[in-house]
């Protein structure tokens, strides 16, 4: 239980400071831009990842295991950012940018369905 437990917390931190690299990068590339698009790559990325981890450690029989809980709970789970996206949502919402959230919200659903789909299928 403990080495789970540790799994997690070290995986989290991995994802977290991940997140974190991507929003900064991000920020470069397209500075002063309104769409959240490290969060919205983020979430795509991690859908992706966390389709194809699943499909991995289902055909190795390890899901419960200290690695599948590192990667899967811990670092995609601290890399994605559903709160975060949730939180920017309602910002534009609140600033009147109606048009944009409703983009990024249905956008970012439907883009991390098809990857967690196609994180399945690719393995």
């Amino acid at each position: 239980m403990l080495m789970n437990v540790l799994a997690v917390g070290a995986g989290g931190c991995i994802g977290a400071v991940l997140r974190y690299g991507l929003g900064q990068i991000s920020k470069t590339i397209v500075p002063g831009w309104a769409f959240p698009i490290g969060t919205f790559l983020a979430n795509i990325i991690g859908a992706f990842c966390i389709g194809m981890c699943f499909q991995f450690f289902t055909k190795q029989e390890s899901m419960g295991s200290p690695m599948q809980l590192f990667i899967m709970v811990g670092v995609l789970g601290g890399f994605t950012t559903f709160s975060s996206f949730s939180l920017e949502t309602v910002n534009l919402i609140i600033g009147g940018r109606f048009g944009l959230a409703a983009v990024y919200a249905v956008g970012s659903v439907l883009v991390c369905l098809l990857g967690v789909w196609l994180g399945k299928t690719v393995l």
